[in-house]
């Protein structure tokens, strides 16, 4: 679901578990800012949450832009330092083995550009 915060858009996924979200908006968009959140406390466990994208061009062109071991982490809020734009056929996917179960919150802050 993507709603409108400050002339940006606001796509958020909460749940419980693994996290493997795949974010495809289909159209060109551009990356402001990403927020994960567990409630509960810190991931407890050496596993790393992270932001990569999938490009349409293969493995080879893949880009990780953020692994953060979740160990002793409750909160992460990326920002980059200037928005990343996107091709309309790209995909960010965010992923967490979150072995403890915990609940999570995701927001990812975009725009949709030309």
């Amino acid at each position: 679901m993507a709603v409108l915060h400050a002339n940006y858009l606001v796509a958020r996924e909460s749940g419980q578990g693994a996290v493997s979200y795949t974010f495809a908006p289909g159209v060109p968009f551009e990356i402001n800012a990403v927020k994960f959140h567990i409630p509960n406390g810190n991931g407890g466990v050496s596993e790393n949450f992270t932001i990569t994208a999938d490009s349409p061009n293969g493995w080879k062109y893949d880009t990780l832009y953020l692994s953060q071991d979740m160990l002793t982490t409750q909160h992460i809020v990326w920002i980059p330092d200037q928005p990343i734009p996107f091709q309309s056929d790209e995909i960010i996917v965010i992923e967490y083995a979150n072995t403890n179960n915990y609940f999570y919150g995701l927001e990812i802050f975009y725009r949709e550009t030309d």
